[in-house]
């Protein structure tokens, strides 16, 4: 059952101002990868000494009850940013009435990562975005006789200045298999991309 969400994303060039390091000795697979070794990864050298720049988030669920009737709650442990969401396998699989799923919240993380990875990729190309509209759909379908998430499409309109629709299609495409989240999924799900200018 596929799982949609919309991300609306104000786009703007993440990190500016920094010396890149020397391109030509990194093999890059993507304008993301670009993005992130001329203008992210420097920031690493002005973390104090010791320290891992790695971000660590949480996420707390309870579950009540078997898998059909039952019913559980998951909540974001580290922002606080939702609390007490319900799921359960009914929702999960046949119409929401009001619950979230699993592959609803996979939806908004690859949606919002996406969307991240496209601003990054076109700012390091000289076209920074005015605006990103993002939409992921997960779908989750039965597969041999279980249950399996098949993929994840994703639906980008960009306002951006100064860039065409081939330019626009190509930044979608490494955005696509460059933002971690993407990363994460590769060779487990099928991913896709289409994008067009506003």
């Amino acid at each position: 059952m596929p799982a949609h969400v919309s991300v609306f994303f104000g786009g703007r060039q993440l990190v500016a101002g920094i010396g890149p390091p020397d391109a030509s000795s990194v093999r890059l697979s993507s304008q993301w990868d670009l993005y992130f070794h001329q203008h992210v990864r420097p920031w690493r050298k002005h973390s104090p000494k010791g320290k891992s720049m790695a971000a660590t988030r949480s996420a707390h669920a309870v579950w009540n009850g078997d898998l059909l009737a039952g019913s559980g709650v998951v909540s974001a442990t580290t922002s606080n940013a939702f609390n007490d969401l319900s799921v359960s396998w009914k929702a999960r699989t046949e119409e929401p009435g009001g619950s979230t799923s699993p592959e609803e919240l996979v939806a908004a993380a690859h949606a919002s990562c996406f969307s991240m990875a496209l601003s990054a990729g076109l700012g390091g190309g000289g076209t920074p975005p005015s605006k990103l509209v993002v939409d992921a759909t997960v779908t989750f379908e039965q597969v041999d006789g279980g249950w399996k998430v098949i993929s994840s499409a994703l639906n980008v309109v960009g306002t951006v200045p100064g860039l065409d629709d081939d330019g626009f299609q190509s930044a979608a495409e490494a955005a696509k298999d460059g933002c971690p989240i993407s990363q994460m999924m590769t060779g487990n799900v099928s991913l896709s991309v289409e994008a067009k200018l506003d």
